[in-house]
Formats: C-alpha cells, sequence, structure tokens
C-alpha cells in the first residue's frame, strides 16, 4: 500500500526486552486465563461474499481482544467496525484483494478512530470488488459509510443518515516483530494477541 509509509510507530519498551524466556509459561492462551476467555467473537471474513480481507479481520480481532483484556473482562463486549477499514483504508491498509496488518494500525491512528460495528457493518466489499452485491455498493471513504443510521422504513419517508458523534476505539502505538519468537511469545503472554502475517499463494489450491 503506497500509502503505509510508517510500519513501527511505537515508544513504549517492548515486552522481550524484559522478559526472560524462563520467565515465560510452557503454555498460555487468552482464551482461558483462570477459567475465563479474554477473547472476542471469530468472524467469516467470506460472508455474504468472498473478500481477501484476512489482513483487517486478524488485526482488528487483535485490537479488540486487547481491549477486553484492558477492561479486565468486564462490561459490554467492544465488538470493531471491518467494514471501516475497507471503505477508507486502499491506501493505506488494503482491500477485499489483500492488505496489510500494521497498514490498519497506522489507518487507526492517523484518522483517530475505528467506529464500533454498530456504525458500520461487514459487507465484505471494497470498491474494486465485484463479487456478489459489491458492484451495488457504495464503499467510498465519506461520514455516511465511516458511522450512521436508518430511521425508518423509506415508504414512510426515512432515510439513512451520517452520525457524525459515535462509539470508537483508537490506538496509541502499533508496531512489527520480525523472525524474534520470543518477543511473539512475550508480547502476547503481557499485553494480547497479536495479528500475523502469512503467505496466502501457496495454499491457495489446497484441498485438504
Amino acid at each position: 500500500m503506497d500509502g503505509h509509509d510508517v510500519m513501527d510507530d511505537y515508544t513504549s519498551p517492548l515486552p522481550h526486552t524484559y522478559t526472560n524466556e524462563d520467565d515465560l509459561p510452557n503454555a498460555f492462551t487468552w482464551g482461558d486465563v483462570n477459567g475465563v476467555s479474554y477473547l472476542t467473537r471469530s468472524l467469516n471474513q467470506h460472508i455474504p461474499q468472498y473478500c481477501g480481507s484476512c489482513f483487517a479481520h486478524g488485526s482488528v480481532s487483535a485490537l479488540a481482544d486487547r481491549i477486553k483484556i484492558a477492561k479486565k473482562g468486564q462490561g459490554d463486549e467492544v465488538n470493531l467496525s471491518i467494514q471501516f477499514i475497507l471503505n477508507c483504508g486502499a491506501d493505506v491498509a488494503g482491500s477485499c484483494h489483500g492488505g496489510y496488518h500494521s497498514g490498519v494500525y497506522q489507518l487507526i491512528k492517523n484518522t483517530g478512530f475505528i467506529p464500533y460495528e454498530t456504525c458500520q457493518t461487514y459487507m465484505a466489499c471494497s470498491a474494486e470488488s465485484t463479487e456478489g452485491f459489491c458492484e451495488h455498493v457504495d464503499t467510498t471513504c465519506c461520514a455516511a459509510n465511516i458511522c450512521k443510521t436508518c430511521n425508518t422504513f423509506s415508504s414512510r419517508g426515512g432515510e439513512c443518515t451520517e452520525i457524525d458523534v459515535f462509539p470508537n476505539a483508537t490506538v496509541a502505538e502499533y508496531g512489527v516483530i520480525r523472525n524474534d519468537v520470543h518477543a511473539i511469545k512475550s508480547e502476547i503472554f503481557h499485553r494480547g494477541p497479536v495479528a500475523a502475517v502469512i503467505n496466502a499463494s501457496p495454499i491457495d489450491d489446497y484441498n485438504g
């Protein structure tokens, strides 16, 4: 993505710099910490039509998990809008034809927010996608495609309009860990799930 020009944007010390390998447990999951799951829901990126948005799902899911961890699992679960990334992140994060997880975080930090999913539900469409009903959907990055609601049936004069003040989350820092297992394990253990990159091309034709 041409607009993704900052891969690392943080000043806080990384957990692996103050964690010895022997101090990490042999097994750990945020899905079961003393019987409590701090993970948010998993979604199918290919519904209601095929969309190669794994980069957005992974990064946004990890962010939502970390919010749940920060809230100590209390209160309502925060679900964030993946469709916002597809609507507004083509130059920085990606589209239904792929992207990059750190670009998602750069977009969120540059914009200052990612709205809750109730603002913009997932449609599995981006501007260039011709799958399913995508050609008939407006995915331009405008106020109404960041957060909106509809007031009543169109037959009664109803309309869908933008919402200018809406619930959202943001990121203060982000970065990329490169080929360092101890650093990845330390990051997960101390701060929460991470988004991982995979070269999916070799498994495009995988059958089983």
